[in-house]
């Protein structure tokens, strides 16, 4: 029994075919406008400095609760790797509320699988005039499944809240440095 050899000349034009789109789509994607937040840009090549010097000199208050120091850390992270301005110009004030919407309901009015929501009112206080500078309000979800362990849906809500807690802190943060980057463009 022989076996042909694979055809190559089908690999080729798929090859040719993934440069091209790619090759187009740098080419429709540069003369669209888009600017980097954090690269260098324009004709006096910003680094996106101001962007983030304006990020690190944010002080973040404290969020009550577990889920609240999650968020809090994470912030801090993106805004600073961690090591905040020793002499912060801005506080960031959070809330934090959640909410459980049982989905995928069971005959016995039980559910399988639910949905957690977080909502994160924000206002970034310029600490040297008391003026709320920008505030806003982010949104988090993430999902888990119900099963008949107690213990495992303890670890799939505590799970889902660091989930939703992440993706607040990374909107509040873009959204922080869309804030920073209208100040210096």
């Amino acid at each position: 029994m022989t076996h042909a050899a694979p055809s190559t000349r089908g690999l080729n034009r798929r090859s040719a075919l993934k440069l091209l789109i790619a090759g187009g789509s740098a080419g429709l994607v540069s003369g669209c406008g888009f600017q980097p937040l954090y690269g260098r840009r324009g004709r006096d090549n910003l680094d996106g400095q101001r962007v983030v010097g304006g990020l690190k000199t944010i002080q973040v208050a404290t969020i009550p609760n577990r889920t609240g120091q999650i968020l809090r850390r994470e912030l801090q992270i993106l805004m600073s790797g961690g090591r905040p301005d020793p002499r912060p110009r801005f506080e960031l004030s959070v809330g934090l509320s959640e909410t459980v919407v049982r989905q995928a309901l069971l005959d016995d009015d039980s559910a399988s699988f639910s949905r957690l929501d977080l909502v994160a009112p924000y206002r970034l206080v310029d600490r040297e005039t008391g003026e709320t500078v920008t505030s806003g309000e982010s949104n988090g979800s993430s999902s888990f499944n119900v099963v008949q362990s107690q213990f495992a849906n303890l670890n799939a809500v505590e799970g889902a809240r660091e989930q939703a807690a992440l993706l607040i802190a990374q909107d509040i943060t873009r959204r922080l440095s869309l804030y920073f980057d209208g100040l210096t463009g």
